[in-house]
């Protein structure tokens, strides 16, 4: 099929009507040939925010052709190493049944960009962009060409500013290719029509003649038939008089979203601007992770945790805020696991004085999963702390290059639920080839406060 499978991607043109009557569209020949070139390429991950105004500098390429929409879909669902392109940068096969196939491209001053396909929900829009040109990860010839880009997005129909945050993640696939992960976030109060057109340009400050815009067709009537969205779910009380109003809770495929207001300072120290972190887990022993936080330019703000898995029934919100220990924290220096980094091979206690004891007594490494199984005791609020185990990919070649896994890629649960203090912490999308190390301790400079806990049923 040539040499470079992403031109035969592009270059392949498949009428509608005869395309439809193609049963399989490709032979297994076809299919282990594609898989084998891609099992090739080499990945190298570089993750960037988006600040305000959802643009982000990327070093990437513009490029012309048409797949259609329905052989973009066929080359997903019968080869999955290009599947799991994707699904090593966050958009997970999970999404599967709910993203749109695009397969449009573009081109200016020999760059080729591609969006491959999107999915969204009631606030978020994912995009998967694929870049080529000749020679686009030679870091020599970025320095000439000074392949500096910018990606900005927005909304037809919510205003200028409608798209506030997110963030980028890009993968080189080889020197020619790499693929970036778009995540764009709705500003906070705004939600996103059923169907709507979404606007992305891509310019470049160095060379004018490169500025190429999209607009994309979205949308989100297969995710909204499995989002939950719950409404008014009451009061936690965070120390005296600081109240926490839980207004909204959005559970999605894409992510967990929950809005909510705050009543006034409680000291100096805290204002109306202060954030609010959520404690999240459901009945089925799944523990949620803290994905940050956002918020307008008035008193509305959005708290966001990891995906709610689809078999629990409830969910249990304890909003946390931080007060300063003032200068009762622990020595944490004088253990002898502080700031040390452990191969898969080592099992052992770590004992974190009075913020507990973990027990890592088992370590699992599948081909694309790594999983710690541990036991805590300690004070109960200690499991907010939920980068207490961390993964890095192990490269001795380049001193001090240990990439950490990202939140996307956590999953934290309990194996057993006759036993109340045992957890796993699991980092998917692993390579089984590479070493990874671990550390141990995510040390607080500050005091947790909980509040109460709030119960949310999401199915009966």
């Amino acid at each position: 099929m040539g040499k470079d499978i992403y031109e035969e991607f592009d270059n392949i043109y498949f009428d509608q009507a005869e395309f439809e009557k193609i049963e399989d569209s490709l032979s297994e020949i076809e299919i282990k040939r594609l898989n084998k070139n891609l099992k090739k390429r080499i990945f190298k991950q570089n993750k960037r925010y988006i600040k305000a105004a959802a643009i982000a500098s990327i070093t990437l390429i513009i490029g012309t052709s048409i797949m259609t929409p329905a052989f973009a879909k066929t080359i997903v669902q019968y080869v999955p190493a290009l599947e799991n392109l994707y699904e090593k940068l966050g958009y997970y096969s999970e999404y599967k049944d709910f993203s749109q196939y695009i397969g449009v491209s573009k081109e200016a001053q020999g760059y080729k960009f591609t969006i491959d396909k999107l999915v969204a929900d009631q606030d978020t829009v994912l995009v998967a962009l694929r870049i080529t040109k000749p020679g686009l990860n030679d870091e020599e010839q970025g320095k000439k060409s000074g392949n500096n880009f910018y990606i900005d997005a927005d909304v037809d129909g919510l205003g200028k500013g409608a798209i506030t945050g997110g963030t980028m993640t890009k993968r080189t696939i080889d020197k020619n290719t790499s693929i970036v992960l778009l995540e764009n976030e709705v500003a906070v109060g705004k939600v996103l029509p059923m169907r709507f057109e979404m606007n992305i340009d891509i310019f470049s400050t160095f060379n004018g003649k490169i500025n190429v815009n999209f607009k994309l067709p979205v949308s989100r009537q297969k995710t909204k038939e499995e989002t939950i969205v719950k409404k008014d779910l009451g009061v936690s009380e965070i120390k005296e008089k600081f109240n926490v109003n839980i207004n909204e809770v959005k559970s999605s495929p894409l992510n967990t979203n929950i809005k909510y207001t705050t009543d006034k300072s409680i000291d100096k120290n805290m204002d109306e601007k202060t954030f609010v972190s959520f404690y999240c887990y459901d009945d089925k022993g799944n523990i949620y992770l803290d994905m940050g936080a956002r918020a307008d330019d008035g008193s509305k703000k959005v708290g966001a945790v990891s995906p709610v898995e689809k078999n629990a029934r409830k969910l249990y919100i304890v909003p946390y805020i931080y007060e300063n220990l003032s200068g009762k924290q622990t020595n944490y220096e004088s253990l002898d696991f502080d700031g040390k980094l452990y191969d898969l091979n080592t099992i052992r206690e770590f004992d974190m004085k009075e913020d507990g004891k973990i027990n890592v007594y088992k370590i699992e490494k599948n081909s694309d999963t790594i999983k710690f199984y541990y036991t805590f005791t300690g004070p109960d609020n200690s499991l907010t702390k939920q980068d207490v185990i961390q993964l890095y990919e192990d490269n001795p070649d380049k001193e001090g290059a240990k990439l950490i896994i990202s939140r996307k890629d956590i999953k934290i649960y309990k194996p057993d639920s006759s036993k109340p203090n045992n957890y796993c912490i699991e980092f998917r999308n692993v390579d089984g080839d590479k070493n990874y190390v671990y550390s141990v301790g995510c040390f607080p400079t500050s005091k947790m406060i909980c509040g109460d806990k709030i119960e949310v049923n999401l199915r009966k």
